[in-house]
Order: structure tokens, then C-alpha cells, then sequence
């Protein structure tokens, strides 16, 4: 699925059970020499270098997005499975937990483990998204515009490229990872708050439920 936007920013605030989600993508296809000097765990780095990220059609993950806005901070964890191509988000709010299921023909909303509702995937739609979290060759063609390499840093997959992206007075940090070129974390503000992705990329096989209560399909 291409993405038409200039920059990727997903901020995910959760209110009363809902998401709403906010994105932005951004990239740079234009070569840049920078020397960046060694400090709050910058690397001494010169290169010749363009936006370069290995597609994520073809692998499983997990990825971890917190969300600080004021004083509340969530955290939601997605799986993704790409041998069945199913995906699972869970997260906690005040103490109430919520896990939904995205397969290829059905939606499952669980509010605890024995009570879950799968519906057709043409009769409900979920705020929150998976496709976008999960980004093609497409994609990557389309960020190749705009962004600006901030050097090599520490990161959670160990040293990356780090790209700096702006729009509209808001700035994102894509982390790449540079022995497999993996996006290792995305980070940035928003108007409101802040938000992280982390990305480990490991094999995820999940279980769908199997007590759920069907709604027909009406159609």
C-alpha cells in the first residue's frame, strides 16, 4: 500500500477506548557528506548516503509504541505474524486492557480473554491500523525526498542511520538499522505529546481466539 504522505509521524491518543492516529512520512533521495561529531552517543561518521531501508513485506515483528500526552503515557504493543499474515495490538488504559486481532477476512476485539467479538472485516473498521506501521519498497521510493542523515547513533538495534524529517514544524527521527537496514525506532512530537516506536524484528506466531462470539455477516 503507498503511502502519499510526505512524513511518517504516528502519535496514537487513546480516549474512552478509541484511537485516533496522526501520520506523517518524510525522506531525502539527495547525497550528503556531514561529518558529525562524537557526543550523547553520536559516532564520528563521514559518508555519502541516501535514505536506505529494507522493506518489512517479508518479516515478522513486534513493535512497541509509547504514547505520552500531558502526564498520560500508553503503551500499545503490536505483533505482526507474516507467515499468516495476522496481526495483534494490545494495550492498557486506567487499568482496563484491550487486544484486537486483524486477519485477512476478520476483526476480533477482545476486552479480557474469555470475552472476545469477531466481526467480518467489511462490516467494522478499527482506528487503529496496522498497514501503518508496516512499510513496502513503494514506500521507502516515495520518502527518498526530503529527509536529512543526522549521522550514526546508538539505537535500540544497536548502531543506525538516523534521519532527521520535518513538516510543518514537526520533527521525526527515523532510526536505521546499519547492518540490516531495518527500521529500528521512530521517534517525534506533536502538537500534544510524544510519541516512540520501537521495532524488533523476531518470529511472532499468533493464536486467534478461539471462544469468540460471530457476528453474522449482513451482506
Amino acid at each position: 500500500m503507498s503511502k502519499n504522505l510526505v512524513m511518517i509521524l504516528v502519535a496514537l491518543l487513546i480516549v474512552g477506548g478509541g484511537v485516533v492516529g496522526f501520520m506523517v512520512v518524510s525522506q531525502d533521495d539527495s547525497s550528503q557528506k556531514t561529518n558529525q561529531s562524537t557526543q550523547d552517543g553520536k559516532m564520528d561518521v563521514e559518508t555519502n548516503t541516501v535514505f536506505d531501508a529494507a522493506s518489512m513485506a517479508d518479516a515478522s515483528f513486534v513493535a512497541t509504541i509509547t504514547t505520552t500526552e500531558g502526564d498520560k503515557t500508553i503503551v500499545g504493543v503490536m505483533e505482526h505474524d507474516n507467515t499468516t499474515d495476522s496481526t495483534k495490538y494490545s494495550y492498557s488504559i486506567d487499568g482496563q486492557e484491550s487486544t484486537s486481532f486483524f486477519t485477512n477476512d476478520a476483526y476480533y476485539l477482545c476486552q479480557a480473554a474469555t470475552s472476545c467479538i469477531k466481526y467480518p472485516n467489511n462490516q467494522i473498521g478499527s482506528s487503529f491500523d496496522p498497514d501503518s506501521y508496516s512499510y513496502s519498497e513503494e514506500d521507502f521510493s516515495e520518502f527518498k525526498q526530503n529527509a536529512t542523515h543526522m549521522g550514526v547513533e546508538d539505537c535500540p538495534a544497536g548502531s543506525c542511520d538516523v534521519w532527521k524529517v520535518t513538516k510543518d514544524s514537526l520533527e521525526t527521527m527515523i532510526y536505521i538499522d546499519t547492518n540490516t537496514k531495518r527500521i529500528s525506532q521512530v521517534q517525534g512530537n506533536t502538537a500534544n505529546g510524544s510519541v516512540k516506536i520501537v521495532y524488533e524484528f523476531k518470529d511472532v506466531s499468533i493464536t486467534l481466539p478461539t471462544n469468540a462470539q460471530e457476528i453474522p455477516n449482513l451482506q
